[in-house]
């Protein structure tokens, strides 16, 4: 047959585009269509639960840190968010804004605060690399202004009827707006949940500080007891169980790499193999970690091979109890929730 060009490029442009109303960070859904879903639930028989969430000062860290650092984080919070909240008929995750998240639900969970908590308290814990260690050190940020901000605090507004029936999108707004601004008068994460006079609940985000680098390293530590060598392919199988990592590569005590990189299967293409003999004793990974001994965490960046975002980690090998070198894995910080939560559901939370 014949296919003139501009009729397929017709059909191409017809073509519904499944990208078309989420947001293009989070891949949430946004816009008219999260308003419409938001619309009709309010206008159903059942009662609707909104759940507003927020990033605190995010303007002024975007002003610190700049928009590759800003965009990192909000993605972050989407992911921890995404991971804490599955896609369920009766609820709906969407993003509504640069650092606000919105979750509809038809009803309260009986686990909605402890999964709350959660996700604030392990984000922190998260979020933190995306800091100068500086500023983690003394607990805030400062901008050009002289002003002073805290570490990854997040503010949460619980929109749930109790002042009254909302009659739609435009109205649920209004009182999540103003549950959002008694939160901005409380400094650190906290939950204000709508009732006369609205309940607060401050977070306490530093209860978890360390929980997810301790699982980070425990996976290492896993990978370092599996059979290593020359083969690429040789941790194929141990990537099945720990998929986060997206290349693993092992350095020698001078800091050359000892065997080509093992590429997380999912990673082929997109990262490149090879690697051994190359001297990587500049990398702060090797430097840190020949210097202490012990394990090191990168702050997030963005990788140049995937254009996503990860982190580093990396922790000494001995061998007859002598310093034998490192061991490094790069982490995709779309998979970081798996390290934070210990897998219970809103039910059995």
């Amino acid at each position: 047959g014949i296919l003139y060009p501009m009729a397929l490029i017709a059909q191409i442009m017809a073509k519904p585009d499944p990208a078309v109303g989420l947001h293009p960070l989070s891949l949430l859904p946004t816009g008219p269509g999260l308003r419409q879903t938001l619309d009709a639930q309010l206008n159903g028989e059942a009662p609707v639960v909104l759940v507003y969430i927020d990033l605190d000062n995010f303007k002024a860290y975007n002003d610190r840190y700049g928009f590759i650092r800003g965009d990192a984080m909000i993605r972050l919070l989407a992911e921890q968010l995404r991971h804490a909240f599955p896609a369920q008929q009766d609820s709906m995750l969407g993003h509504i804004g640069g650092d606000d998240f919105i979750l509809i639900l038809e009803k309260a969970e009986a686990g909605l605060y402890r999964a709350l908590q959660n996700v604030m308290t392990q984000f922190h814990s998260l979020a933190m690399h995306l800091y100068d260690e500086e500023d983690v050190r003394r607990g805030f940020f400062e901008t050009e202004d002289g002003k002073r901000y805290p570490i990854a605090s997040i503010s949460v507004g619980i929109v749930n009827g109790r002042t009254g029936r909302m009659a739609n999108a435009v109205a649920a707004a209004e009182r999540a707006a103003y549950l959002k601004k008694v939160a901005k008068s409380y400094v650190g994460s906290v939950i204000v949940t709508e009732n006369t006079p609205p309940d607060m609940m401050p977070v306490e985000t530093g209860a978890q500080i360390g929980l997810w680098e301790q699982s980070a390293v425990s996976a290492l530590q896993a990978l370092a007891r599996a059979v290593r060598s020359d083969d690429p392919h040789a941790l194929d199988e141990d990537f099945t169980a720990f998929p986060y990592f997206e290349v693993v590569f092992e350095l020698d005590a001078a800091g050359k790499q000892r065997y080509p990189n093992w590429l997380n299967p999912a990673m082929y293409g997109r990262i490149k193999a090879g690697g051994k003999g190359v001297d990587r004793s500049h990398q702060p990974y090797f430097s840190r970690v020949a210097a202490t001994h012990s394990p090191y965490i990168s702050p997030i960046y963005l990788s140049s091979a995937t254009e996503d975002f990860c982190l580093t980690v990396s922790l000494p090998l001995f061998a007859n109890g002598r310093w034998d070198g490192v061991l490094v894995g790069d982490i995709n910080i779309a998979s970081m929730a798996e390290f934070t939560f210990p897998g219970e559901d809103m039910a059995e939370a």
